[in-house]
């Protein structure tokens, strides 16, 4: 019986080592999923700090750009604009002078219907 009893005594303290070793590697387990955890707090504030700085480099860049391009706008506008002022002095000159123009040949004409009027009546009187 002693030898059953010492028997007992052995398993019982292999199984208690080997308890043991069973609880330190869940316990190493715990200790690695928390610097696991920790680790991927990390990262993940280093992206949100990346993301937001990324953002708002954007955003300035965006509004850079939406400025640079009101302005251009806007020169544009004004270059239009003054364009179509000149496009309508143009076109008031010309008129004008069309206008000019159309009179004199209307003088020229009046001028040639009393010649030719003249020139029939001699003819007829002849």
């Amino acid at each position: 019986m002693a030898d059953k009893k010492e028997l007992y005594e052995v398993l019982f303290e292999e199984i208690n080592h080997k308890m043991d070793i069973v609880l330190e590697g869940y316990s190493e387990m715990g200790h690695k999923f928390e610097e696991a955890r920790i680790d991927r707090q990390q990262i993940r504030e280093d992206l949100t700090h990346k993301i937001g700085f990324v953002a708002g480099d954007l955003n300035n860049k965006i509004e850079e750009t939406r400025t640079g391009l009101r302005e251009e706008l806007k020169e544009t506008r004004e270059c239009l604009t003054d364009k179509i002022k000149e496009t309508r002095s143009e076109l008031k000159e010309t008129r004008e002078e069309l206008g000019q123009k159309i009179d004199k040949i209307g003088e020229i004409i009046e001028d040639h219907e009393i010649r030719i009027e003249t020139l029939e009546k001699k003819a007829n009187v002849s």
